[in-house]
């Protein structure tokens, strides 16, 4: 009679292939998390981007509107207030302040308030696109400052402060922009440009 010859045995089986497989999974999973995350970055920073970029490009057009206030002839040193450190809130000489030494006026005073700067086209009577998908939250809004800046054995030269803010999609993005020009120059001349970095502070 014939012997059974048993089949070899079969080494225990320790579920090692299996591990590796959920080790392998458990990489591919971070590494997906990790791009997503850096794709939301990117996109996040991306959007404050733009939306910085709606905020200064508005912020340069209240700027132009001021330009044109001065170059029509309402912006002149009779229309200023006579008292330093005020400003005119109303009337056809609304938005014109005269500072008090030291003190800037557009440090002083809230852009976001009706009163006394002025909208974009107050007195221009340009519209501002504003509200939309892609807009500025609001129109940018202006203030008018009239310095005297005393020259040695010369009569002081006349010099417009403009300072501009302008707002992104949120009204949180805000930037804020300031011109100063010759007032002693037939129209006014730009001098100098520069943009205010940490205006609230």
């Amino acid at each position: 009679m014939k012997k059974l010859r048993m089949p070899p045995s079969i080494p225990p089986q320790r579920g090692a292939a299996l591990l590796i497989a959920l080790l392998m999974l458990l990489v591919v999973m971070m590494l997906g998390v990790s791009a997503a995350q850096l794709t939301l970055m990117n996109e996040k920073s991306s959007r404050n981007d733009r939306d910085r970029q709606i905020a200064f490009q508005a912020a340069e057009a209240a700027l132009r509107d001021a330009e044109r206030d001065l170059a029509g002839g309402r912006i002149h040193t009779d229309a200023f207030p006579d008292r330093a450190g005020a400003c005119h809130a109303a009337g056809a000489s609304a938005g014109l302040c005269l500072p008090a030494a030291g003190t800037p006026q557009w440090r002083l005073i809230d852009f976001l308030a009706p009163a006394p700067s002025l909208a974009y086209g107050q007195f221009t009577g340009y519209a501002f696109p504003h509200g939309g998908a892609s807009l500025p939250a609001r129109p940018p809004r202006y203030l008018v400052e009239l310095l005297r800046l005393q020259k040695p054995n010369a009569e002081a030269a006349l010099r417009y402060r403009i300072t501009a803010i302008g707002f992104g999609m949120r009204t949180a993005t805000q930037v804020v922009l300031q011109t100063v020009h010759d007032g002693d120059a037939t129209p006014p001349r730009r001098l100098s440009w520069r943009e205010i970095g940490n205006w609230q502070d």
